[in-house]
């Protein structure tokens, strides 16, 4: 089994999920619906939500690593580098 191509494709993934989420929440917090100007209640504004980058640094760490281990990985037939044919 190929263990370190299924293993970096999977990180890969998984960091261009995150990414896309962090791109997603950062548009999503920019995108608030205007509010009619007419209110008869006293309503109380909630505070804002404030995401940090985390989505984005963990996603984008992910994908660095993903594509290394895609990059380094092996196929298992393959022979050492000190061991192989010029």
């Amino acid at each position: 089994m190929q263990f370190g191509r299924i293993h970096g494709i999977a990180l890969i993934v998984l960091g261009v999920i995150l990414i896309g989420l962090q791109f997603n929440l950062a548009l999503a917090s920019k995108n608030e619906p205007s509010e009619p100007a007419q209110r008869s209640a006293v309503t109380v504004q909630p505070h804002p939500h404030r995401f940090g980058p985390l989505a984005g640094i963990i996603g984008g760490v992910s994908l660095v690593a993903g594509i290394a281990v895609f990059a380094t990985a092996r196929r298992p037939d393959e022979p050492d580098i000190e061991h192989a044919v010029r």
